[in-house]
């Protein structure tokens, strides 16, 4: 694919792709994510980098994800992790099994190229041990803290970094695997103005690859509102709105429509918590009429002087108060006799 990085890399500057891709070289060349920070600075100088430009280069972590058995070690055995991070990394990644299950680099914000990654370092919330090296205190701490507190520093630098990488053991001639990118043959294509990176110049094999990405993106979405809310918005609920008790969960529920980033790109129907008080009891005490939270109330049903559904009615509002009012009072009641009677047991 032909790419472009608005706003980061000069015109002049020669830019393409690879027709080839090798996944030994990868293995061989790229550092280890077991790696100290000492032995980062020594593997990316061996290639011509400065420590900054390892710093610089590291911040494409901001994107993607890394499989479990890669960071197992680090989120159960190391100590400079912020607990609450390892807690949450650690539902998907047990203490063994599951090695191919995935995490973002980036818990902030997984799919948007910003300096998010560098201040997750300086709040110990790096999912790769290497990571985490770059903000351990040793000599690139500083570095660090100046791309989690200055975006445009990060930016300029992971540019200059591309750059000099692109130039990194070039072939020429016959032996050249690079497409070199025309400006004047490609068209237009804003793909996400949103990110910084922006991806403006694609072939007709990109084009479909975009199209693919974007009806994957539609048919199965519930990563990005699990780990990007933030970056989506929601319908807002409204009485035609399917809004159901889940027994599993113990939770009441509505179904709403997300809608992603700045240019609101739809996302399949995603369950949420109803969090207007009114509405989660309406709904809860139609559920437990129905039998749905006690089944043995099903049986109850044929005594009723009105059918439970007629409690989601608009004017009953006020008799579900009532009602979730009186099994809350009962409940008390209960548990008022049943810590007396424990007091006079003891």
């Amino acid at each position: 694919m032909f790419t472009r990085l608005t706003n980061f890399v000069p015109n002049d500057k020669p830019l393409g792709d690879s027709t080839t891709a090798s996944l030994s070289a990868a293995n061989s060349e790229l550092p280890s994510p077991s790696l100290d920070v000492n032995d980062l600075i020594s593997a990316f100088s061996n290639k011509g980098f400065s420590a900054k430009e390892l710093v610089a280069l590291s911040g494409s972590h901001t994107m993607g994800q890394a499989k479990c058995v890669l960071f197992r070690d680090r989120i159960y055995n190391e100590t400079n992790i912020n607990s609450a991070f390892s807690t949450s990394v650690k539902s998907n990644c047990p203490n063994s099994g599951s090695d191919d299950n995935l995490s973002p680099l980036d818990v902030t914000s997984p799919v948007f190229f910003d300096n998010a990654y560098y201040k997750n370092l300086v709040n110990s919330k790096g999912l790769l041990h290497s990571d985490q090296q770059l903000f351990s205190g040793g000599s690139t701490d500083s570095q660090v803290t100046t791309c989690s507190t200055t975006a445009s520093a990060f930016f300029a630098d992971f540019a200059n970094a591309m750059v000099k990488m692109g130039s990194l053991n070039l072939l020429t001639g016959s032996n050249d695997p690079i497409r070199i990118w025309d400006p004047g043959s490609v068209p237009d294509l804003e793909i996400a103005s949103s990110l910084p990176v922006v991806i403006q110049y694609v072939d007709a094999g990109f084009r479909k690859m975009v199209s693919d990405s974007l009806r994957w993106l539609s048919d199965g979405a519930d990563w990005l509102v699990k780990y990007a809310p933030s970056l989506c918005t929601f319908s807002a609920t409204s009485t035609d709105v399917k809004q159901y008790y889940e027994p599993v969960t113990d939770r009441v529920l509505h179904d709403v429509i997300p809608a992603f980033g700045l240019r609101l790109w739809k996302l399949p129907p995603h369950s949420l918590p109803i969090t207007n008080y009114v509405s989660r009891v309406t709904v809860f005490a139609y559920a437990l009429l129905e039998g749905q939270v006690l089944p043995c109330l099903k049986h109850a049903r044929e005594f009723m002087k009105a059918p439970p559904a007629s409690i989601l009615r608009p004017e009953a509002q006020g008799q579900s108060w009532e009602f979730v009012s009186q099994v809350e009072h009962q409940k008390d009641r209960q548990l008022f006799y049943v810590k007396r009677g424990l007091e006079g047991e003891s």
